[in-house]
């Protein structure tokens, strides 16, 4: 698993994690000042557009307990 502030790029601060809670914890404590982490799987061959990484932002609102609201545009990023 790797864990990394959403807010960097580069590889900043990513920290490779075997997925054990206590080893999260840890990375988390180690830098408080960091409020906004992705928690995601290593994927060894990512799909690559043109030779590049990529990653989709859907972004959505929640409206109570029911209704989820998607906006129509997608924001596509290439590393």
């Amino acid at each position: 698993r790797i864990l990394k502030p959403s807010v960097t790029n580069k590889g900043a601060d990513i920290s490779i994690l075997n997925g054990n809670w206590s080893e999260v914890l840890t990375a988390l404590e180690d830098s408080p000042d960091i409020r906004e982490w992705v928690f995601q799987r290593y994927l060894p061959d990512p799909l690559l557009i043109d030779g590049h990484k990529f990653h989709l932002r859907v972004y959505v609102v929640c409206v109570g307990a029911m209704r989820v609201l998607v906006c129509n545009h997608i924001l596509m990023l290439l590393a």
